[in-house]
């Protein structure tokens, strides 16, 4: 069977989790050598940059011209044997990182260096050198053994949707994923059908399944004056609703006293429909039905747009996978959050000029989630973040008259040739007139409410849209307000403006406490935007246009540290705050994605990396 037989077909919309979905045949088969090859090599190249750059392992190095270097470093294979490996590496202005070239790494077993062609070989031997305990690093192989395999799905993938197509179409298309984390697209949980009905990129679309769930186990929060019954009209049509209630009065029960929740199909299918037995039983628990309106999976895959009504709210629902090494439930915690957080930056956002005119905010309009506080506590924490819902603000509901939308990952894709996606907005107003114009409307928007308010925002690529208007950069708009914020609440402008936060279970805690939205230090919240905004993101569009438009690395940090000197220059009211958060010092702090994955928490503090913005 061809791999590339799905391709006629991946843009068509699917409405229904069928078992005849069109690319199911391709699933049962394997990807073709190239793709595997590609993908293999993405794999082990992504490893070893964050284990480099981590400390984790230990390479030697020789410089081979200016900016150009060859790494090597010995290991043993299974047996014992020596092994030697070696690889050709650009080293990069941006943070300390260093890019191992495509197909540069390669292998000697004693009979000269060749290729990799074995991930189940080049790890056992890369744990070896690490000294990497099977408990931790067996299911690190497992999650790079998927990755390695839904990336090479992907790569049989036609490219992305034009400029021209709308932001969900054109986010769903991008097949990268994280470009730093080596577990990239691991989507622990999914099988190969999974994978190719529900991953974005290949573009099916699916309805939900809609429960009523009794409120006494529900949490939920909502902006002010948002009334829950109108929202819902507005979302599903009248007729939906009313059929819904009327369905619930002919069983004798009083719709007021049920909240209505969507469920994403493989969410119910595979770990919802044999848990709740006993609710649907009770009829605490009611199957509603499917919803009449198609959705497409974002980047983040749980969050879907409407495609249906693309002016209606983005949902975000939990899914009980594992990608990029996080678990992706949706916990109640952010779900009683999501309003008052969303009213909180709305109001700062709305009384601040500079503010309103380059900054969108996609809000949590509301939030549902089964709580179940009577359940004991193993079983609480079990089915905790599984049953939940978020309505987020969609970014076409936002645009002004002659505005589109980009998603910011969008920025720095290349297609198979190595042009860049954004070549013909580069090509018509310039490329620095156009990349200056990015960093007045996009960046210092973000940098400004970490100044003015002491707000650090995980603006991410994933987490950010541009808009624009025929490709000039014209505002920002971020989501993911509750999960991506964080703040020192002693530096924050107005400390009582600050919501009451529903607090982290401890059992989440300990699951993961970097993701605390209140921090002890200002330098924290610092390093909390700048590792996602500038080490995660505008590195990735900094060495993107280096390699295809020849701009030096530090060409391109000094553009915006000159726009962020001239920016501050004009405010020397914030003197203080542009010190506390000081974005020109040597060196700034980052997450180590690889360390956590071996390490865990105690073992994975933030690390020092250098900071391109230093002596600029």
């Amino acid at each position: 069977m061809s791999a590339t037989a799905p391709l006629q077909s991946t843009r068509s919309p699917a409405t229904s989790p069928a078992d005849t979905h069109p690319l199911w045949p391709t699933a049962m088969g394997i990807p073709d050598a190239a793709a595997l090859h590609r993908a293999l090599d993405r794999v082990v190249r992504q490893v070893l940059e964050a284990l480099i750059l981590e400390r984790l392992l230990a390479v030697g190095s020789e410089e081979m011209e200016p900016g150009l270097t060859r790494l090597c470093w010995a290991g043993c294979t299974s047996q014992g044997g020596p092994v030697r490996y070696q690889a050709l590496a650009d080293t990069e202005a941006s943070f300390g990182r260093l890019r191992i070239r495509p197909d540069s790494l390669r292998r000697d077993e004693g009979a000269g260096f060749q290729p990799i062609r074995a991930l189940r070989d080049f790890l056992q031997e890369l744990q070896t050198a690490l000294g990497a305990p099977d408990a931790r690093f067996l299911p690190f192989a497992q999650e790079l053994h998927q990755t390695w395999l839904n990336d090479a799905w992907a790569q049989v993938l036609p490219g992305p949707a034009s400029l021209d197509a709308s932001c969900a179409e054109l986010e769903a298309s991008l097949r990268e994923a994280h470009p730093y984390h080596p577990c990239y697209k691991s989507r622990m949980g999914f099988s190969p059908w999974d994978n190719t009905r529900y991953g974005p990129e290949f573009g099916g679309r699916l309805r939900l399944i809609w429960l009523a769930v009794v409120r006494g186990g529900c949490v939920s929060s909502r902006i002010r004056g948002l009334d829950e019954r109108r929202f819902l009209i507005a979302e599903l049509g009248e007729t939906t609703l009313a059929g819904w209630e009327a369905e619930l009065l002919r069983q004798g029960l009083s719709p007021e006293d049920y909240a209505l929740i969507p469920v994403h199909p493989w969410q119910w299918r595979q770990r919802l429909l044999g848990e709740c037995l006993a609710e649907l039983a009770a009829r605490r628990i009611l199957v509603l039905g499917e919803g009449g309106q198609d959705y497409l999976p974002q980047q983040s895959i749980r969050s879907l747009s409407n495609v249906s009504r693309p002016e209606a709210a983005t949902l975000k629902l939990p899914l009980a996978i594992v990608n990029t090494s996080a678990d992706r439930i949706l916990s109640s915690h952010h779900v009683c959050n999501a309003g008052p957080v969303s009213d909180w930056l709305e109001g700062m956002r709305a009384a601040d000029p500079f503010l309103s005119e380059r900054l969108v905010l996609l809000r949590e309009v509301l939030g549902l989630a089964w709580d179940a506080p009577e359940e004991p506590g193993p079983w609480r924490e079990r089915r905790y973040g599984q049953l939940s819902a978020i309505w987020r603000e969609s970014v076409e509901s936002k645009l002004q008259p002659g505005e589109a939308s980009l998603p910011f990952a969008a920025l720095y894709h290349r297609d198979g040739a190595g042009r860049l996606l954004l070549d013909p907005w580069l090509d018509r107003h310039g490329l620095l007139p156009w990349l200056e114009a990015l960093m007045r409307r996009a960046v210092l928007p973000l940098l400004h409410l970490l100044y003015t308010q002491g707000l650090g925002l995980e603006a991410h690529a994933q987490n950010l849209i541009l808009l624009h208007r025929d490709g000039w950069p014209s505002r920002v708009a971020v989501r993911d307000l509750p999960g991506g914020l964080r703040f020192c609440r002693a530096d924050l402008a107005r400390p009582e403006a600050c919501p009451e936060l529903a607090p982290m279970p401890d059992f989440r805690r300990a699951h993961n406490a970097a993701c605390s939205m209140e921090v002890a230090e200002p330098e924290a919240v610092r390093d909390f935007l700048w590792d996602a905004l500038g080490f995660v993101n505008l590195a990735e569009l900094a060495w993107a246009l280096r390699q295809t438009r020849g701009l030096p690395e530090r060409e391109f940090w000094a553009l915006l540290a000159r726009t962020l000197r001239a920016y501050q220059a004009e405010r020397p009211e914030h003197a203080a705050r542009h010190a506390r958060y000081d974005l020109f010092v040597p060196s700034t702090r980052s997450e180590p994605l690889a360390r956590r994955r071996l390490l865990g928490e105690d073992g994975a503090g933030w690390q020092n990396r250098p900071n391109p913005l230093a002596g600029l």
